[in-house]
């Protein structure tokens, strides 16, 4: 896909195109950035009944409140850690209960 893309802007830019270089950028792992990227799986959670929310964001880790499908969360999991490498390791599950009794 890479040489695709590069063939693509050096056919549409010619000579004023001199070098491609990619860039690996990933926003800092934080609740709302967790939280954000969270959403777009909402749609499909909801269709089951389930839903997900991140309550922490901290030392690679990413706490959420899951329900729903457990090969759903399996997935979910390897997008958070896609979408920010090396800043979240781990998906630790809680129930809703836990979070109460705690606050």
């Amino acid at each position: 896909m890479k040489q695709g893309i590069e063939n693509a802007l050096r056919t549409a830019f010619r000579a004023q195109l001199k070098e491609v270089t990619q860039v690996q950028f990933s926003a800092p792992a934080t609740l709302e950035a967790v939280n954000e990227h969270l959403s777009l799986f909402k749609p499909a959670l909801h269709r089951f009944g389930g839903d997900i929310n991140c309550v922490a964001a901290l030392d690679g880790t990413a706490t959420v409140i899951y329900e729903g499908p457990d090969v759903m969360f399996t997935g979910i999991c390897q997008a958070l850690k896609d979408r920010f490498p090396g800043q979240i390791q781990h998906v630790e599950r809680v129930s809703p209960s836990v979070i109460t009794e705690a606050g």
